[in-house]
């Protein structure tokens, strides 16, 4: 059975970094390894494994965070090489700024303005070709992000160009299930998502 859905959007570019302001909330999540999650990550896309990939944000992840949402940042090179960290959220609302950015030999995590983790340049074998901005579920049955009456704001996004300029995003939307929604316009920046169930 299929396993990861997401609600969000995303830009086929090549970048050094990406930004975005996203709500944290609530979500509801079943036991076991169900979870639900809310995110910016730098990637390659085109041409990689969908295992090469850098991202930061917030989840409920029931069997490591239980029902309480965790700041989480993750880095990947392959299926074999990749390494995922949990940190305190405070409170289980709020807007929080999530950030990845670099210099000549760093890759570096942030939320609000405070680095989290820094990546080596040396250790990542793979070159960006794309930022995400998604919610996340893990099976169809946990909750997106976001309620009919209380949408889980995402944005506005923009990426580091390989130039070094932060630059305004221009995403196109991808939506996995029927319970998911958005009001995301492709070429926008700025969106809502939310749980039809909810």
């Amino acid at each position: 059975m299929r396993t990861y859905y997401y609600n969000g959007g995303y830009q086929s570019v090549y970048n050094r970094g990406v930004a975005a302001s996203i709500e944290s909330q609530n979500p509801v999540v079943g036991g076991g390894d169900a979870s639900s999650s809310a995110w910016v990550m730098i990637c390659k896309l085109a041409g990689g494994t969908g295992y090469e990939y850098m991202q930061i944000g917030w989840t409920e992840d029931h069997a490591v965070t239980g029902e309480v949402p965790r700041f989480f940042w993750e880095c990947s090179n392959s299926y074999y090489d990749w390494d995922i960290v949990y940190g305190s959220l405070s409170g289980s609302s709020g807007t929080h700024s999530f950030k990845i950015t670099d210099d000549a030999t760093n890759y570096y995590l942030q939320i609000d303005g405070s680095t989290k983790t820094t990546k080596a340049k040396s250790t990542v074998p793979w070159t960006p070709n794309a930022i995400e901005i998604f919610g996340e579920t893990y099976y169809q049955t946990d909750q997106c992000p976001g309620t009919t009456s209380n949408h889980c704001s995402f944005g506005p996004v923009s990426y580091k160009t390989t130039s070094g300029v932060w630059a305004q995003a221009s995403v196109t939307e991808d939506i996995d299930l029927s319970t998911m929604a958005n009001d995301l316009q492709n070429g926008e920046r700025s969106w809502t998502i939310w749980d039809t169930r909810y």
